[in-house]
């Protein structure tokens, strides 16, 4: 993306992407549902970034900020809740509280909106990783954030690059086990996947 570019974030939820952007010269704008998770993020920055260089962060539902968003970014980079993974809050239009239906139908209305004010040309670079059901089946999250990206009559965007972000390995050899036991393995990695947006 061009220096000086803006960035969208439709799942804000941590302080680092915002302070990153701006360190390098770019312009941030991330949305969060959460009031106590912005002013964390605003109080962070403050202490990192100069004043007159600070990212911006709306708190508010995605699926609803993004339809009053009138700028076109050059670059959306976002983290998304893995469905359930985590409870992020009580509130009503949180993802993690959806069944797995919903969720993904909200996800990807919040993606296409995202999409659809992407400058033509540019990316979307989405970090996302597998998780299970109740059952300890992978639900393949990473293969449905693909299709919701993919899907032709609803966003039309094209795969145009996968990565594998290695993670601290951590506490993994301890998980590891209770291979015997549950027969699952240790994930140490997640998926990075960049979607260009046609010309």
């Amino acid at each position: 993306m061009p220096h000086g570019g803006e960035i969208l974030d439709p799942f804000a939820g941590g302080s680092v992407r915002g302070i990153v952007a701006h360190k390098l010269g770019y312009k941030y704008t991330g949305i969060e549902l959460r009031q106590e998770q912005v002013e964390s993020n605003i109080e962070q920055a403050k202490e990192i970034l100069p004043p007159d260089n600070q990212p911006t962060w709306i708190c508010g539902d995605s699926d609803k900020v993004l339809d009053e968003l009138s700028f076109t970014p050059d670059f959306i980079f976002s983290c998304p809740p893995y469905y359930n993974l985590e409870i992020y809050s009580q509130e009503e239009d949180d993802l993690s509280n959806m069944s797995y239906p919903d969720f993904i139908e909200k996800y990807q209305s919040i993606i296409k909106k995202a999409y659809t004010k992407l400058d033509s040309g540019g990316f979307a670079v989405f970090v996302v990783g597998e998780v299970r059901d109740d059952y300890g089946y992978y639900i393949d999250f990473v293969g449905d954030t693909k299709r919701c990206f993919m899907d032709k009559m609803l966003v039309g965007a094209k795969l145009y690059n996968e990565m594998v972000l290695l993670d601290p390995i951590g506490t993994a050899m301890i998980r590891a086990s209770g291979f015997d036991k549950n027969k699952k393995v240790v994930k140490i990695h997640q998926n990075i996947l960049c979607f260009k947006k046609p010309l």
